[in-house]
Parts: C-alpha cells; structure tokens; sequence
C-alpha cells in the first residue's frame, strides 16, 4: 500500500480545544481571503496608463510616422487632420483683410 491508502482520516477536535495560533492561521487564511484574492490597487491606474499609452501611440503611428512619399492607407485621414489642423493656426483671407482694415500688420 502507498502512502495514501495508509494514511488515516484526522480525529475530530472539539473547536474549544483548537489552539489559539491554529485559529488565527484559520482566520488569515480561510476568512481573508476574498481580500487576498483582490488585486493591489496600483493596477487600476496602470490599466489606465496603458490604455492612454496605447491610444497615444496609435495617434502618433497613424498621424505622425513617416511611411514615405508614396500613398498608403492612411493618407486620406491625413490630409483630413492636418487640412484641420492648419484651418485652425491660420487666418482666412476674410481675417487677413479685416485686421488690414483696422490697420494692424499681418504676419
């Protein structure tokens, strides 16, 4: 017979005899557990820096990153966004007349 088959079930102990240090390992380790279990709070924040590291890089790669001359896939957003981006820094031509109206110079 192996070690298994030979071993006998533990006698039943009358929970007033238990020792007072199993009791605590009982507690710290049955009762608490659920809270063991959590994870630490630092990983929510890490969550949300990855997800705005990862948003920033897929702006940058889309964006920003140099594929070349030649026409690829995101080429006509592109265009898009800094057609926007340059409608925003610069003034029309209404805005150029306007400020030479009022007699101020225009850069």
């Amino acid at each position: 017979m192996n070690e298994q088959q030979q071993r006998k079930p533990a006698r039943w102990v009358d929970p007033g005899e238990v020792p007072q240090h199993l009791k605590e390992k009982f507690q710290r380790r049955v009762l608490q557990a659920e809270s063991s279990l959590q994870p630490p709070p630092w990983t929510r924040k890490l969550h949300a820096f990855s997800i705005v590291l990862s948003i920033g890089a897929g702006f940058y790669s889309v964006l920003y990153h140099d594929y070349g001359s030649h026409e690829h896939v995101f080429s006509p957003l592109r265009r898009w966004y800094f057609g926007k981006i340059r409608s925003f820094t610069t003034l029309s031509d209404t805005d150029v007349q306007e400020l030479k109206s009022r007699g101020r110079p225009v850069e």
